[in-house]
């Protein structure tokens, strides 16, 4: 989520040459995540920006006309308030100071699903204010999608309405496993840190193992302690255990026992498996 902001940052601040905007496609689909939408007349895509992948999610930015007019499309497998509060605290990257919230959070209905609404006053680039509104909810298959704008006086009412019309064009489908790529990854891996600090004044370990069944059962378990000199800190251990699947050949869907999916991005090279950036060696 803090990429996603960046990008609108940095959007507000370049030259619309530098953008080089071309027009976006009439409709976009997010394959791995079974998701589409129309894009609405008039909105472009800057290449450098568009369908950047985060760890957990696809983002989509575009151009409504004005550098101060800006829509983010944000799809993964998160929780929607987690999604949210995410949202409120990196809009502080837009203005250098905290945004103001504009009312409470709000559900909404957003087509067949449930979701949540916020309002956001800040001040832009030269003490410009804006406005962002961000809309968030989660699709009957579970997957999460986000829209988030971010405009000022003269271009709130067109973007806004343009943003009810790609909500109303949202379509969701069940994802699919993959099984070839389910295939490959089963077995135990195993993640290490460990960490020292100067002159023998403590340090920290942390461990994860997780076991990918092939009928489709997982289990992680993940501890770490941290030891300082002078002083006694007790170590964690967590566990848990469920459903998993490779949904594409680049992404892992975890679906604990009563507890939210999280959605992985993977890759396996030379019997190291990296999963969101950690490097999980192989357990014999």
């Amino acid at each position: 989520m803090a990429l996603l902001l960046r990008l609108v940052a940095a959007a507000l601040v370049v030259l619309p040459i530098a953008l080089s905007a071309q027009p976006a496609p009439s409709r976009a689909a997010i394959a791995d995540l079974k998701l589409s939408y129309a894009v609405p007349a008039g909105w472009t895509a800057p290449p450098e920006s568009r369908a950047v992948v985060e760890p957990l999610a696809r983002v989509h930015l575009y151009r409504a006309g004005s550098d101060r007019a800006l829509a983010l499309v944000v799809a993964g497998w998160r929780d929607v308030d987690a999604l949210m509060n995410a949202a409120l605290a990196d809009l502080q990257s837009l203005s250098g100071a905290a945004p103001a919230p504009d009312g409470p959070v709000t559900d909404r209905r957003v087509g067949r699903w449930n979701g949540r609404t916020a309002s956001i006053r800040l001040t832009g680039v030269g003490g410009v204010p804006l406005r962002s509104r961000i809309v968030a909810f989660v699709t009957e298959h579970g997957s999460t999608m986000a829209l988030v704008t971010v405009t000022d006086a003269t271009t709130e009412a067109a973007v806004q309405q343009a943003a009810e019309q790609l909500l109303g064009s949202v379509r969701a489908a069940p994802v699919i496993t993959d099984a070839a790529a389910m295939a490959r990854v089963v077995g135990r891996w195993r993640w290490f840190t460990s960490t020292s600090g100067s002159y023998g004044s403590g340090g920290s370990n942390a461990e994860s193992t997780l076991r990918l069944d092939a009928d489709g059962r997982y289990e992680r378990r993940t501890t770490s302690s941290t030891y300082v000199t002078g002083a006694t800190i007790a170590p964690t251990d967590t566990r848990e255990a469920g459903r998993w699947r490779a949904v594409s050949p680049r992404m892992l869907l975890l679906e604990p026992a009563g507890g939210a999916a999280e959605l992985m991005v993977y890759a396996l090279d030379g019997g190291r498996l990296t999963i969101d950036g950690k490097r999980y060696l192989p357990v014999r």
